[in-house]
């Protein structure tokens, strides 16, 4: 028997819209979020309308790199392996020794991180990621 903490559904025919804004909603609330908001240190996420500004500059992410840093963003502070990059980002097509983690983040520094500056996505060799507030 699967216990839950709260239940949620929806009533046929429904818009995709409203399923996506519940999950949305669900997975604030499995992670212990209580606003749409995630500020990490110059950087809001909000996930409500999934946009990314840093400095008040709007910065524009593909889905996969949003959710990447959303991702990361839950567990700013933690280390983050990229085997549960991988799992949680990716499907099953990817190749195990493939870098795609690691391009992508790559991609994600170069969007998020201004020129020159430290960058908020630290490699922790042989671990994994780490979304850390300061970007030092």
């Amino acid at each position: 028997m699967i216990s839950l903490k709260w239940h949620d559904y929806l009533v046929k025919p429904f818009a995709l819209e409203e399923l996506v804004a519940r999950l949305q909603s669900l997975t604030r609330r499995s992670y212990g979020v209580k606003s749409a908001s995630l500020p990490v240190g110059d950087m809001v996420i909000n996930t409500a309308q999934r946009v990314v500004v840093r400095n008040g500059d709007l910065i524009a992410l593909k889905p996969r790199e949003y959710c990447l840093l959303e991702y990361l963003a839950f567990r700013r502070g933690t280390v983050v392996s990229r085997s549960d990059i991988e799992y949680h980002i990716y499907d099953e097509r990817v190749e195990p020794m493939s870098n795609v983690v690691d391009s992508a983040i790559c991609q994600l520094r170069r969007k998020i991180d201004p020129p020159g500056g430290p960058s908020l996505i630290e490699t922790r060799r042989g671990m994994g990621y780490i979304l850390t507030e300061s970007g030092e």
